[in-house]
């Protein structure tokens, strides 16, 4: 199973929209930053080059991943038991590099988001976030809600790694007892990539139009 070709182009155009409206954005804030904002700017880049290349690694191992399973089985039947365990093993380190590099998107994609809203983050000139830009946090965001309830608190909600269809990515199952509310739904990576490249692109969008059609000076 493969990713599909519309949400390989979805989510190709989405990153590549938003290093477009970063680079925009960047000439033109640079020069209203101080060195602190700066910082955080450059910060800002690098996560988005990291994120954009997290979810192509993703991409690899997720597409070849039912294969790899398919193949583990065979390879048990087939060979016996020892031949078979080491496939398994290696089934098993690729779950594990999927989880990791899963939890490390989450963990990137939520903190640019913090840099941009200006959580939790002290600058000397009372500033807040990248300027022009504006404290419009909005939790609700996929990346913000797997992030918050199903990896950082799932003791809370309840989180287990699952591997939906390959149009979906990866997900973080979550389950809850029968009284509790309704539970939280992962709508898998490449959902919440998308809609987290997309969002950012719109605030970095916000932040150009903040100054028009000036030109910054050197």
């Amino acid at each position: 199973m493969t990713l599909s070709h519309d949400v390989h182009k979805q989510l190709d155009s989405s990153f590549a929209e938003l290093t477009t409206a970063f680079n925009a954005y960047r000439v033109k804030a640079v020069v209203h930053c101080s060195s602190q904002q700066l910082m955080f700017l450059s910060e800002v880049e690098r996560r988005i080059r990291q994120s954009n290349s997290l979810i192509r690694r993703l991409v690899q191992y997720v597409d070849s991943s039912p294969d790899r399973a398919i193949w583990t089985i065979s390879t048990l039947v087939q060979c016996g038991e020892q031949t078979g365990q080491r496939a398994f093993d290696l089934s098993q380190e690729v779950s594990d590099e999927v989880w990791l590099l899963t939890e490390a998107f989450y963990w990137n994609a939520f903190r640019t988001l913090d840099v941009i809203w200006g959580k939790g983050i002290k600058i000397k000139n009372g500033s807040s976030g990248l300027p022009g830009i504006g404290i419009t946090a909005k939790r609700t965001l996929g990346v913000c809600r797997v992030r918050n309830q199903l990896i950082e608190h799932p003791e809370c909600i309840g989180g287990s790694f699952s591997q939906g269809p390959s149009r979906c990515g990866p997900s973080i199952g979550s389950w809850r007892e029968p009284d509790q509310a309704e539970k939280e739904i992962d709508q898998g990576l490449y959902a919440n990539a998308v809609e987290w490249a997309e969002y950012v692109a719109r605030r970095l969008n916000v932040g150009i139009s903040f100054w028009g059609d000036k030109t910054p000076t050197s």
